[in-house]
């Protein structure tokens, strides 16, 4: 779990400067303004995602589920601060759901990391299992 904590950390930091690059992109003013709220969204996103988690253990064999529960926590959560700060209109819930749809392309490295990762872990699990076979068949 700590390991997954520390994958989410990431991610959200990752979403929190690439959510600040946009706005500064469209709003150079408002840095202070939009830095913190972004990064209160991560850490919102990081605890509930964590909460999640712990609550459906299922998901944590399913590094793909994880990853795309992630990114649509994120969604919900920069789409709801954006139209608190802007206003309840289509057209800023539009705009948000872009930029988030254009951010897919950070998840995928991250994705690419838990299936090596995955595979590390059973490679390792079969290791073990195969050294303790030799010792038990050896004793006989």
């Amino acid at each position: 779990m700590k390991k997954i904590g520390k994958i989410l950390l990431g991610i959200n930091i990752l979403l929190a400067l690439y959510h600040l690059y946009f706005t500064l992109f469209n709003q150079p003013k408002l840095i202070l303004t939009i830095y913190l709220p972004v990064l209160a969204i991560a850490l919102l996103v990081y605890f509930t995602v964590n909460l999640f988690l712990h609550k459906f253990k299922h998901l944590e064999k399913h590094p793909f589920l994880q990853t795309l529960m992630i990114y649509l926590i994120g969604i919900t959560f920069a789409c709801f601060a954006t139209m608190l700060s802007s206003g309840f209109t289509l057209t800023n819930f539009l705009a948000t759901l872009r930029t988030n749809l254009l951010a897919l392309p950070l998840f995928i490295p991250i994705f690419i990391y838990w299936q090596s990762y995955r595979k590390s872990l059973n490679r390792q699990l079969l290791n073990t299992q195969n050294k303790l076979k030799g010792v038990f068949t050896n004793d006989k």
